[in-house]
């Protein structure tokens, strides 16, 4: 007997597993499994914006920015997986979020459709046998493999957790309520929404208004006294969720973004106030920046990725699946309508650079209207088409369901790409611990959260973020007092003046760079938002200390410091062919910072071939500077720096063309003008010369100093081209072994010099000769020619940008010259200019530092120059 019974239990059992509805969850639920398999199969260390920066936050339970402490706390315990990398653990957690998204979606299609209908016209005709599976399977498919969600899905974001809370709350909001349970359900959904504050509030706010919809619906049940109560608990979630901060904030001080353990510094990290910006001349904008064309914009982006997300083979079913609802379950509808707008206006109002990823909350709500459609259509087409094999429609359609995963697989299967490693081994490869290194930007900031995070570097290389670093009293506080950083006294700087804050700046690499090597990256050099977007704010002091390439960075040495420079920092080394080979994002701020690497890495290679021009290694030179170009041919500082090298080296229709390009791009910008004007004069265009140097002295906004350079600079040409042209009788002089004659008839000039010195002509009246062995500029010999019919020798000097006041003046002899030595003088160095006068023509000579060449050399060099005519 017991034997039966027990034989009976099981085939009871055996008969539930096999049942229609059994069947149906195993085929949801496998579905969502092979979902969460493609998701980790595609993914990749490929982290863009904010996610390496989570993730650093995630493992040490840390403040990211923005913070959403819901999902950094949750993320973390996955951290504890005992297989896989970090990032791996992490992502598992994203995928399971987005398997556990799809399967409420499923239930809450399904629940939609099993609705009972109010038919609000007589000849409305509901559906009369919704099929609900292929329903509730389409919605998820199509959602699943959808572009932006499968993205997110890949990556360490809070993207993908609100979109899960956003289905748990409409499950509960949908489903049937009676006044027995509004009260209990309501209770569950606002304490959820009060902690779902903790991921992203702008984001998960949109069903804020769904929520206050149905509460409203049910005042007069619930009552003022349940409604207050329905009003602390959404404030105690609330509480719940950011009192995390200031629990953190005190144990990992490098990790975050708030410094004070103040109700206002939780509510300005929670309410993103120190992420507004908008300086549109920059073209640096976030947050709530209230530009028409930026909310118009983000508009425009909303419809395409509308359109793009699901490709356009689907749209025609998410708008029947609304009209339906629109027709038979209106007030269904309406929650979803107010998920729908409210995210479009904020996504219009508030700029984020994961702004793409915020209309996945939208996404969710035309996933549910696609399922709606997609049984409608059958319905539609059983009913019109009646011999039809239904399943030759329902296979049909499960065809459309699939073609986003066909569509977007390429382009999302990312496994190969390891940009972000890549990255940062390359970054890091150079840099000699104990380090610290500034940066600026998303790329930088997050990556290096990440490695200071989750790597052996932490308290080995230590990042600053170059704007908190000379503004922030509270970070320069906890920097001083946990990584034993010295920090001058910020009181002590005018902190909204350029002047102060270069002082600041060089005060702290001196105050650390006996104890740490000092890296900047290129955008922290670059920086430029204290000074209008006119020059860089940050400057070097140049009789302190002196920038060396090192790969991706610049090292601060001081001035005397051996160099650290080798070529070898500069090889790096990509996976699957990048950057030719590149991966594609409908995302801006990913494609925005993708393309970032490539400019950190074109302008690495021209800072290493700068500085191998300086040493007159021009070859190699040559090499990175073409590097450069083939990866930025159109970044004005290469095109620059290419037509300054092609200058040096007597090739002005090249530099001309490289000033041209970068004139083009800067119209505005007046030093592409002078080159390009001295490149004219070079090859013999003195009337094209003179022209562009008087466009330039024209322009009311140049400096006096300049503007009064250019003059005389002009006038020495207009002075020089009314001389009639005499007969010229080229010199022959005697030249001792191994020495070489300089001949430069534009410039009236003759001399001898050493075969082993490099002598570049630098503009059509100045050339250089220099030791390759000396790159510095101040071991250069400068001869200068102009033509002057009044005023002062001395005033030519001041072309040369002579360091110091002029000490005395001393006549000297010099055979067939009148002669004048110049005696300039600081507080560190003296510099002499030798002076020359032959009727209107004029010579100066600018002597080098007394190390660069011996006297014997540099007094032939001298005693031979004359003139040509």
């Amino acid at each position: 007997m017991f034997h039966n019974e027990q034989d009976f239990s099981f085939k009871r059992f055996i008969t539930h597993l096999t049942t229609r509805k059994a069947i149906s969850n195993y085929i949801v639920l496998g579905i969502a499994l092979i979902s969460v398999a493609i998701y980790l199969y595609t993914a990749t260390f490929m982290l863009w914006n904010d996610a390496p920066r989570f993730l650093g936050a995630i493992i040490t339970l840390g403040i990211a920015n923005p913070a959403e402490p819901v999902y950094v706390f949750l993320a973390h315990f996955f951290i504890y997986l005992p297989f896989g990398s970090i990032l791996f653990r992490v992502q598992i957690f994203s995928a399971l979020l987005a398997g556990g998204t799809l399967l409420l979606l499923y239930r809450l299609v399904i629940s939609i459709l099993e609705k009972p209908i109010l038919l609000r016209k007589k000849n409305q005709v509901p559906l009369k046998q919704p099929p609900l599976l292929l329903a509730g399977i389409f919605s998820m498919l199509v959602l699943a493999f959808s572009y932006q969600f499968w993205s997110q899905a890949q990556n360490v974001e809070t993207f993908i957790f609100d979109c899960f809370i956003e289905l748990v709350v409409l499950n509960l909001l949908l489903s049937e309520i009676a006044y027995k349970t509004v009260f209990m359900k309501l209770a569950i959904v606002v304490s959820i929404c009060g902690i779902a504050t903790g991921t992203d509030p702008p984001v998960i706010a949109s069903i804020f208004p769904s929520v206050l919809s149905v509460a409203w619906y049910w005042k007069a049940g619930l009552g003022k006294k349940r409604l207050f109560i329905l009003f602390l608990l959404g404030l105690g979630g609330i509480v719940l969720a950011w009192s995390y901060l200031p629990i953190m904030a005190s144990r990992h001080p490098l990790q975050n973004y708030m410094r004070e353990l103040t109700v206002k510094g939780v509510w300005d990290i929670a309410t993103g106030q120190d992420m507004n910006l908008y300086v549109p001349q920059v073209g640096l904008a976030n947050g709530l920046t209230w530009s028409p064309t930026i909310m118009m914009t983000s508009a425009w982006q909303y419809l395409v990725m509308a359109w793009m997300d699901f490709t356009p083979i689907i749209l025609p079913l998410i708008i029947l699946g609304g009209v339906y609802l629109w027709r038979y379950q209106r007030r269904t509808f309406i929650a979803f309508f107010l998920v729908v707008i409210t995210n479009f206006i904020f996504s219009c109002l508030y700029l984020s650079g994961n702004q793409e990823s915020w209309f996945l909350q939208s996404d969710v709500v035309f996933a549910v209207f696609a399922g709606v459609g997609c049984a409608w259509i059958i319905e539609v087409i059983s009913a019109r088409i009646p011999k039809l094999d239904l399943r030759i429609t329902q296979a049909g359609l499960l065809t459309l369901a699939l073609i986003p995963l066909v569509y977007w697989w390429q382009t999302l299967d990312r496994h190969s790409w390891n940009i972000t490693q890549d990255y940062i081994d390359n970054f890091y490869k150079p840099i000699k611990s104990p380090a610290i290194v500034i940066g600026q930007g998303d790329v930088f900031d997050a990556v290096s959260s990440y490695e200071y995070a989750a790597t052996s570097n932490k308290h080995q290389v230590i990042p600053l973020w170059v704007n908190y670093l000379a503004t922030s009293e509270q970070m320069t506080l906890n920097l001083a007092k946990k990584a034993h950083i010295r920090l001058p006294n910020l009181l002590s700087y005018n902190q909204d003046s350029i002047a102060g804050y270069r002082k600041f700046m060089n005060d702290f690499f001196g105050d650390n760079i006996h104890k740490y090597h000092i890296y900047l990256t290129q955008q922290a050099y670059e920086d430029i938002l204290l000074n209008g977007g006119r020059e860089r704010s940050l400057q070097i002091d140049p009789d302190r200390f002196r920038l060396v390439p090192v790969g991706l960075l610049q090292e601060v040495v001081p001035k005397n410091a051996k160099s650290p420079f080798n070529l070898n920092d500069f090889f790096y080394r990509w996976n699957n062919g990048f950057p030719k080979t590149q991966p594609n994002f409908l995302e801006h701020i990913y494609t925005s910072e993708l393309q970032n690497v490539i400019i950190e890495v074109a302008i690495s290679y021209d800072n290493a071939a700068n500085y191998l021009m300086y040493q007159g290694q021009y070859d190699k030179a040559g090499s990175f500077y073409q590097k450069a170009y083939s990866l930025e041919p159109n970044n004005v500082q290469i095109l620059g720096d290419l037509g300054t090298f092609y200058g040096r080296q007597n090739q002005p229709e090249k530099a001309l063309t490289y000033f041209t390009k970068a004139h083009a791009s800067q119209p505005y910008n007046e030093t592409w003008l002078y080159n390009i004007a001295l490149a004219k004069g070079q090859l013999g265009k003195i009337d094209d010369e003179k022209k562009d140097l008087k466009s330039i002295i024209d322009n009311p906004n140049i400096d006096s100093s300049y503007k009064q350079a250019l003059t005389e600079q002009l006038n020495s040409l207009n002075q020089k081209a009314n001389i009639p042209e005499p007969s010229i009788r080229h010199k022959t002089l005697s030249a001792p072994s191994g020495w070489k004659q300089f001949t430069n008839t534009a410039m009236n000039l003759a001399f001898i010099y050493p075969q082993t010195l490099q002598v570049t002509q630098t503009t059509s009246q100045l050339i250089s000769l220099s030791d390759p062995s000396h790159p510095d500029m101040k071991d250069e010999l400068l001869i200068y020619s102009t033509v002057m019919s009044s005023g002062n020798l001395s005033d030519v000097t001041v072309l040369f940008l002579v360091p110091g006041q002029l000490q005395q003046s001393n006549t000297v002899q010099f055979p067939g010259f009148q002669a004048v030595m110049d005696v300039y003088s600081d507080t560190t160095e003296q510099t002499l200019v030798l002076v020359l006068q032959q009727g209107q023509q004029v010579f100066a000579i600018r002597f080098p530092e007394p190390t660069a060449f011996t006297p014997d050399v540099l007094d032939q060099i001298v005693q031979s120059i004359t003139s040509l005519h």
